[in-house]
């Protein structure tokens, strides 16, 4: 999808509860720009290749949030 790291912090405002990036062009950083995302119950990153220490970071930041990779 066109989705990349400069379009995520717009998201900020809305309150997700899913959230589909599969394919996307989202990298660790777009990734570090949901740690706002608290009602994040599930978020799937399948294709990034986003980094451990990025999807341990969510992971803490958001911990109610399951990731699908």
């Amino acid at each position: 999808s066109k989705v990349t790291d400069k379009g995520l912090p717009s998201l900020s405002g809305l309150k997700l509860r899913s959230l589909f990036l599969d394919e996307s062009q989202v990298k660790d950083e777009g990734l570090l720009s949901l740690n706002s995302q608290t009602e994040l119950t599930m978020l799937s990153v399948r294709g990034l290749g986003l980094s451990p220490q990025a999807l341990a970071d969510f992971s803490a930041a958001v911990p109610k949030c399951r990731v699908l990779k």
